[in-house]
């Protein structure tokens, strides 16, 4: 599994999202908006997964969403995302 740093409007990020927050509006919850940043998890040359963080300061930031595809949950896809969320430079 390759993780990736992604721009918000890299297209495969925006239907990661897109799918994440139909998930979400179906449970009735919705994102926050702001300058959010992304990792992506690729798997075969497939976005499966993506993470979004949000600096809140210098150093700081707050982790806002993860989200893996249905058909690649249980495969530590979300594991491996929040370990590079954790390695990122505040």
């Amino acid at each position: 599994m390759l993780i990736q740093a992604r721009e918000a409007l890299d297209p495969e990020v925006v239907a990661l999202v897109t799918a994440q927050q139909r998930e979400l509006a179906e449970s009735g919850v919705f994102p926050e908006p702001g300058d959010v940043r992304y990792l992506v998890a690729v798997v075969g040359g497939r976005a499966v997964g993506c993470a979004a963080w949000q600096p809140t300061e210098d150093g700081v930031a707050e982790i806002k969403r993860l989200y893996v595809r249905p058909s690649f949950r249980g495969q530590d896809v979300a594991g491996a995302l929040t370990l590079a969320l954790e390695a990122v430079p505040g």
